[in-house]
């Protein structure tokens, strides 16, 4: 007679069992009506068969998840059509082609999206772009219409294209650089000539604190130069290492940072957790616990019955599911 380990059966279970989406307990006795804006409520709304009109069309219509767009392009009751115009996901992107008379869209969304296909729509209808917005846009074949027809690029919205080419180009013609704009990316090469020259660096110091290049955040921690509002959103692990020692920064400036300590800072520090009821941490995956014990005794149970221990797994398991 052989007994299945008990480490056996949870790697066993934490493999086979699907995880299931749930909410922190601080936020359960907030309405799901206050999380409208959350990305990860259509999860937990479609798993508990809740309406999804209780969702954002515009949250929802921003979404890239396959699982979110591909309900959206057949409910498309639910779509913010002009957030969906800017929406890269092939699908997003297709229905938006096929639909495109039936809808009355902004060209500035649709000048946002950088899927090759909805690049290739508008250079072949090129009165419909809307030629601010496309200046931002990083599709390399967007960047290489614009750098062979310069007359076309708004250079304050050029500054802001994160494409190599692009802040190749305005490297080489620092003329047409807007700063606040361009001290925010995260490159090499822009780091280096804003290091080099650290006083337009700190006469920049609210927006380059946006920065997530090392060597940026660095400097700014370094020489005590954060721009305490705009740095409370940076990402580079050594700003929210800064950011978590460092209490006198204001928690609300918080809000949208994805890092789960910062989360669970903030939400430690007030008294009204509802002002963060649309942070994505709201949302965490988990087994069912229910579930997990009843499967867990099971195992347990076939296994000291003996036989063909691979056969009594597959059956307890998929019998049920």
């Amino acid at each position: 007679m052989f007994s299945l380990p008990q480490s056996i059966v949870c790697v066993i279970l934490d493999y086979a069992l699907p995880l299931i989406p749930a909410i922190r307990p601080e936020f359960q006795t907030i309405p799901i009506t206050q999380m409208s804006s959350n990305p990860n409520a259509f999860f937990y709304v479609r798993y508990h068969g809740l309406p999804l009109s209780c969702l954002s069309p515009t949250m929802l219509s921003e979404q890239t998840h396959d699982n979110i767009v591909s309900y959206l392009v057949t409910h498309p009751e639910y779509i913010d059509s002009n957030l969906f115009c800017k929406n890269p996901h092939p699908k997003a992107v297709q229905f938006i082609l096929h639909h495109i008379d039936c809808y009355e869209l902004h060209w500035e969304y649709l000048s946002q999206n950088t899927n090759d296909d909805m690049v290739m729509y508008l250079l072949n209808h090129p009165r419909m772009i809307h030629w601010y917005v496309f200046s931002t846009n990083p599709n390399d074949l967007v960047v290489t219409f614009l750098l062979s027809r310069t007359q076309y690029i708004a250079w304050d919205s050029f500054s802001k294209n994160k494409n190599k080419r692009a802040i190749s180009y305005l490297l080489d013609h620092p003329e047409y650089i807007t700063w606040r704009h361009f001290c925010k990316h995260n490159d090499d090469r822009v780091v280096q000539y804003l290091l080099q020259d650290t006083e337009l660096l700190e006469r920049l110091v609210y927006d380059v604190s946006c920065n997530t290049h090392n060597d940026i955040v660095r400097y700014l921690v370094d020489h005590r130069l954060v721009g305490q509002s705009s740095f409370c959103k940076n990402t580079n692990p050594l700003a929210i290492d800064y950011i978590l020692t460092n209490s006198s920064m204001s928690f609300p400036f918080h809000a949208t940072h994805p890092d789960l300590r910062v989360f669970l800072m903030m939400i430690q520090h007030t008294t009204d957790v509802t002002l963060y009821s649309n942070h994505p941490h709201v949302f965490y995956e988990t087994k069912n616990s229910n579930e997990y014990e009843w499967y867990q005794d099971l195992l347990l149970e076939k296994s000291m019955e003996g036989g063909s221990l691979s056969r009594q797994i597959h059956k307890t398991l998929y019998n049920k599911m």
